[in-house]
């Protein structure tokens, strides 16, 4: 191979690469501007953007603009408590017995000893709404046995 022949192969590689690099130039900068495209709807929240505060995501952290007080929370020392207190006895208790056990998935019938292994349960009081002409108030009680 003669030197004018080595210098027409490496001036058409040459020529090749630049080709490549123009087009791979080309490749990065869409790129570049889909990346910067992706940022931008990244950096969009509530504040400055018509989304709503639910699409902020779980990134978003809120402060809040008020000072904290040198109050404890809850009530105040001195303040009188108010609790709604349960009404008159009931109408009718109705008791919600578990058909099985939940830890060990045994049967519970009447014949175990369920009163002996049951020590608290959960109640619950219902006001009946009456029917205008029909009848008056009544007030069940529900209680649902916790083992």
């Amino acid at each position: 191979m003669t030197a004018e022949e080595r210098i027409q192969q490496l001036e058409a590689e040459n020529a090749a690469l630049r080709e490549q690099l123009a087009e791979a130039l080309e490749h990065l900068g869409q790129a570049l501007r889909g990346i910067h495209e992706f940022e931008g709807q990244l950096a969009k929240d509530s504040h400055n953007s018509g989304k709503p505060p639910s699409g902020d995501g779980p990134g978003r952290r809120r402060w809040s603009q008020r000072d904290q007080s040198e109050k404890p929370t809850g009530g105040q020392p001195g303040h009188a408590g108010r609790t709604l207190m349960q009404v008159a006895p009931p109408d009718e208790v109705v008791c919600h017995r578990p058909v099985i056990c939940g830890h060990c998935q045994l049967s519970m019938t009447e014949s175990h000893t369920l009163p002996t292994l049951v020590n608290t349960y959960t109640a619950r009081r219902h006001l009946m709404v009456p029917d205008v002409f029909k009848r008056p108030n009544r007030l069940d009680s529900h209680r649902e046995v916790v083992l």
